[in-house]
């Protein structure tokens, strides 16, 4: 049997698109929701590998099909690796560090097989951006201005 997440119980099944959304409580369920979602392709940054890992190891589940894969990417993943998981998958859910999007984003362009622009970005632990701003400039001012070739993010 599914086990909602607390997001579902109250009635959210979507993440919205073009907001900054305040579920006000951490671990609700939010970036399961949009892993979930087999309706969109989707790019979720979060500020730390350890959340990659932790998420990579949670699926597939019983919420997905089988042969679902989240597709981690940090140091050690290259543009190829990700253009292989694209041609690869029928739908894309890929989770990145904000240090990574930029090849995930190469990637998307370079292999044609679907529009950057059809892509949800989901910019995950939004706090973060502010709490490590002034240690973490370099990833975090690229994503702040990559987050608008999306035509959804949230």
């Amino acid at each position: 049997m599914k086990q909602l997440s607390q997001l579902q119980q109250i009635g959210i099944t979507e993440i919205p698109s073009n907001c900054i959304f305040n579920k006000i409580v951490c671990g609700c369920g939010g970036t399961s929701l949009e892993i979930e979602n087999m309706n969109r392709d989707s790019i979720i940054c979060v500020p730390r590998q350890k959340m990659i890992s932790n998420k990579t190891r949670q699926y597939p589940n019983e919420r997905t099909p089988d042969d679902f894969i989240l597709f981690g990417v940090m140091e050690g993943i290259y543009k190829d690796d990700i253009a292989e998981y694209l041609k690869n998958n029928k739908v894309h859910k890929i989770i990145t560090t904000y240090d990574s999007l930029h090849k995930v984003i190469e990637a998307i362009t370079e292999s044609g097989e679907r529009k950057l622009q059809s892509y949800f970005l989901l910019i995950d632990e939004v706090h973060a951006l502010m709490n490590d701003y002034k240690l973490r400039k370099d990833a975090i001012k690229p994503l702040l201005k990559d987050y608008k070739l999306f035509d959804n993010w949230c």
